[in-house]
């Protein structure tokens, strides 16, 4: 463990894949609980580094549910081209453009339903 972060403090634009974490026995259990406990409670998230194929990568635990998801974060030369676009893209828009933006939002507007989202999936 390097430290305690807030859960805010990185951007999920550095999220790789995400592993969940289980105490390894009986005599784990207590201060896995604990630990995950005292992270929901301050709200916080812990760095790690941990070898995963051979490879030091760090890590991001962070609490769900009931138990902990140790998510891998790419390096940040992973994801230099999204600067590199952002710099490129327009910073004034029109009004009408935002208006016909936010009215295109709030008529698609739906909700998160994985059994549909696969359901559509295999249709294609």
């Amino acid at each position: 463990m390097q430290a305690f972060i807030s859960c805010s403090d990185v951007d999920d634009l550095y999220f790789d894949r995400p592993y969940y974490l289980a105490p390894s026995g009986a005599p784990a259990t207590e201060a896995f609980s604990l630990i995950r406990e005292g992270m929901w409670a301050k709200k916080v998230a812990a760095l790690a580094r941990a070898v995963l194929f051979r490879r030091v990568r760090s890590v991001l635990i962070r609490t769900h549910d009931c138990g902990l998801i140790a998510t891998m974060l790419n390096f940040d030369y992973d994801s230099l081209g999204h600067r590199r676009l952002l710099a490129r893209s327009p910073k004034q828009k029109s009004r009408a453009m935002l208006d016909l933006a936010r009215h295109i939002i709030e008529t698609k507007r739906g909700t998160f339903d994985l059994a549909n989202l696969m359901i559509a999936m295999r249709r294609l």
